[in-house]
């Protein structure tokens, strides 16, 4: 794997690092900078975007060769910083793929190769070889089925979907909810016209018709949100070959959650190429987050 050890180009969270650092701390670098990660995870898109827009202007102050040492290199490994870089630096929808479960048996991940890696990140090998959005590490992610920890290392995951723009963001969930709200005008008009309506056949159909519509509008709603998505393979991938595939909005909620084969990963994969994975059955079929529930 190729390993990301240049800080010539500081990312939005390392600058959230700098400005927040406590040297009179007593927790370690490690401990202190994922409690500051999982800060700058839950300020949102709109507390992030000063540092993204800090770090494009160039108008930050440039860590010195000591906080470099100090605080970067051990704050995260060179595979979290690879990956970090690697989802901050690309504009097409990107999907990292985490194992956590490391039993006795193998896993079929053991053997894959540069394409199989591909179809379902949607990143491309680097010049050496490897594939950043791959973390199959057991040192480093035996995290059983508490995935949510790498959010706390890798805080880029969150906004490798759209950008993380929090204008795009708004406008996107206002859009969508503009169209519920328009929907529910007319279903409300087709409502009254139905109470008249004495066919029963008739009035069935409107029933179902317009459940179906909530449905689709429900989904456009909680699609809106989305900010990154994450492959886990956990206990339960190890036991039945089904892989955890989750959607996560701006402050690393689940927004829907579903389980995958790994056979059929690439054809979820094939969605996301075309900007179209709110349209596929995986999404459709996904369990809705708790946080999102009552949405």
């Amino acid at each position: 794997m190729a390993e990301s050890h240049s800080f010539d180009r500081v990312l939005p969270s390392e600058l959230y690092l700098l400005e927040n650092w406590d040297e009179t701390s007593s927790e370690d670098v490690k401990t202190q900078s994922r409690r500051l990660f999982k800060e700058f995870v839950e300020i949102g898109c709109s507390g992030r975007w000063p540092y993204l827009e800090a770090i494009r202007s160039g108008e930050y102050n440039k860590p010195t060769d000591e906080q470099v040492t100090t605080i970067f290199r051990p704050a995260r490994s060179a595979t979290d910083r690879a990956a970090a870089a690697c989802l901050r630096g690309n504009a097409r929808p990107l999907m990292t793929f985490l194992r956590t479960d490391y039993g006795e048996e193998p896993s079929y991940i053991d053997n894959w190769d540069e394409d199989d890696m591909f179809q379902v990140t949607n990143e491309f090998a680097d010049d050496l070889g490897g594939n950043r959005l791959t973390l199959n590490d057991e040192a480093q992610y035996d995290f059983g089925d508490d995935w949510s920890q790498i959010l706390y290392r890798i805080p880029e995951i969150l906004g490798s979907y759209s950008g993380g723009h929090p204008d795009a963001l708004r406008d996107a969930i206002t859009e969508a909810k503009d169209e519920v709200r328009g929907w529910l005008a007319e279903f409300e008009a087709e409502t009254q016209a139905s109470v008249k309506l004495v066919n029963p056949r008739r009035r069935s159909e409107l029933k179902k018709k317009n459940a179906k519509e909530r449905e689709r509008l429900k989904q456009c709603v909680h699609h809106a949100y989305v900010q990154g998505v994450l492959w886990v393979h956990d206990t339960t991938t190890a036991l039945t070959g089904e892989l955890l595939f989750v959607w996560l909005d701006e402050v690393g909620r689940v927004i829907r959650k579903v389980r995958v084969l790994h056979s059929e990963a690439s054809d979820l994969f094939g969605y996301f190429f075309k900007f179209a994975d709110d349209e596929s059955k995986w999404w459709e079929e996904a369990d809705i987050g708790e946080a999102y529930s009552s949405h």
